[in-house]
């Protein structure tokens, strides 16, 4: 048992960040517990009693799948447009965008791995600044105009869609 959350509000929060790789251990052993949290996002379910060589080997199942992951994903792209991870550069049609800044950067990840999705302005900033969204700062605008004013430096194409009263997405 967690002091004063759930396993399951853990699990959420672990989602929003990210795929960090969740095993979860708990004394839940029922088929209806175990399903329910396999398809909230764990990548794994192990019940007490357990043994540890067990856990050992489970997680480094988990660590080898996010190897493999990772190395698939150093790229991210959307037409034209390529975010490589490993140089921290974007760039549409080969061309590079000037000066791309972390949180930017951040955005356009987010973006890049969920194409069709519209994603709200809170949403976006806990991703890309790591913590809580405090209602009216413009700071998020002001970085979407950023990122916007630099793609216009390569392309004439419009990248970024704002969907008015819930958020942003790229344009389809």
């Amino acid at each position: 048992m967690l002091p004063g959350i759930t396993g399951e509000a853990v699990l959420e929060e672990i989602r929003k960040k990210g795929n960090l790789p969740v095993i979860v251990l708990t004394a839940k052993d029922s088929l209806d517990e175990k399903v329910k949290v396999l398809t909230s996002g764990a990548d794994d379910y192990i019940t007490k009693p357990f043994e540890i060589r067990e856990v050992l080997a489970r997680i480094q199942v988990q660590l080898r799948h996010t190897e493999e992951k990772e190395i698939k994903e150093s790229n991210l792209s959307f037409r034209e447009m390529v975010l490589n991870k490993a140089t921290f550069q974007v760039s549409i049609g080969g061309k590079i965008l000037p000066k791309i800044t972390r949180q930017e950067f951040a955005i356009l990840e987010l973006l890049l791995r969920n194409p069709k999705q519209v994603f709200s302005k809170e949403d976006i900033f806990e991703y890309a600044w790591d913590e809580p969204y405090m209602g009216e700062t413009k700071t998020l605008d002001v970085h979407i105009s950023n990122i916007r004013k630099k793609i216009k430096t390569v392309t004439t194409e419009e990248y970024i869609e704002t969907v008015w009263g819930i958020g942003y997405r790229l344009h389809l």
